[in-house]
């Protein structure tokens, strides 16, 4: 009979796409994520003024499109100058995660923001962003 044949694909709808690149689902999981929140504080105080006024920070800043060996990139040329992630991250004034992140090539899975790879950037000389 064929019954129940067409029910396998109606869980895989929401799913991304393979072709897509995973940065940018996690951008609409995040969204997605501070959403939920969002809808969850408004239940429970009954005021969504906070979220009018103020606004959600998830897309201020924004991971760009990274490079090739963009992590192998940013260590060469940190310690061309002579830096440790230590002292980079003192003087940029970040995260000495968020520079092991983006030297590991993890920058998109550690949710770096496009503000500090730019600051790397900047810094080092370096071209890590794809434009």
């Amino acid at each position: 009979r064929g019954g129940g044949s067409g029910g396998g694909s109606a869980g895989g709808a929401g799913g991304s796409s393979d072709s897509s690149d995973p940065a940018e689902g996690t951008g609409n999981r995040s969204q997605e994520i501070a959403n939920k929140q969002a809808r969850v504080y408004d239940a429970a105080t009954g005021d969504s003024s906070h979220w009018e006024e103020e606004g959600t920070s998830y897309e201020d800043d924004r991971l760009p499109y990274l490079v090739s060996g963009y992590g192998d990139a940013a260590r060469d040329a940190r310690q061309d100058a002579g830096l440790t992630v230590e002292e980079l991250a003192d003087e940029l004034g970040v995260a000495e995660d968020d520079l092991h992140a983006i030297e590991d090539g993890r920058a998109a899975t550690a949710n770096v923001g496009g503000s500090v790879v730019r600051a790397v950037e900047e810094r080092l000389d370096v071209a890590l962003v794809d434009e």
